[in-house]
């Protein structure tokens, strides 16, 4: 894992001879760097009434509401604030109309969005400061 500006791997006892720091350090520095907020993408076959749950990994995220005719209900679960970063973006497409109620909830406090959901459209929510989302598509 390669070290982020302004960060230090969380975790790692430190040697206490100098060469043997640098020689940590310098392994850190030449490992390829990982994305820590690789986007995901994740396909829900849901039926009516059904529940579709963002990841708790603090990722980004996309459901692709996969049904093949509309349905009525749907809970749409947004990760806790434990479970989720500022800056964090979690979007929901729908391949065919969700109808009726579809409630949002976290836990804590609900992000706002539609009460039904579009065939083939994006609807999308970032996370602002601690238990706030607000929509942004």
């Amino acid at each position: 894992m390669a070290l982020i500006p302004g960060t230090l791997p969380t975790g790692t006892k430190y040697p206490t001879d100098p060469q043997s720091l640098l020689d940590t350090f310098a392994s850190y520095m030449t490992a390829p760097e990982v994305k820590k907020n690789y986007p995901t993408v994740t396909i829900a076959p849901v039926a009516s009434g059904g529940t579709v749950t963002f990841n708790s990994g603090g990722q980004d995220e996309t459901i692709f509401i996969d049904i093949a005719s509309a349905i009525t209900g749907l809970t749409i679960v947004f990760p806790t604030d434990a479970n989720s970063v500022v800056g964090q973006t979690l979007r929901v497409f729908p391949s065919n109309t969700v109808n009726a109620t579809v409630s949002y909830t976290n836990g804590t406090r609900e992000p706002t969005g539609p009460t039904s959901l579009t065939a083939d459209t994006v609807y999308a929510w970032q996370k602002v400061k601690s238990d706030w989302w607000i929509r942004v598509g």
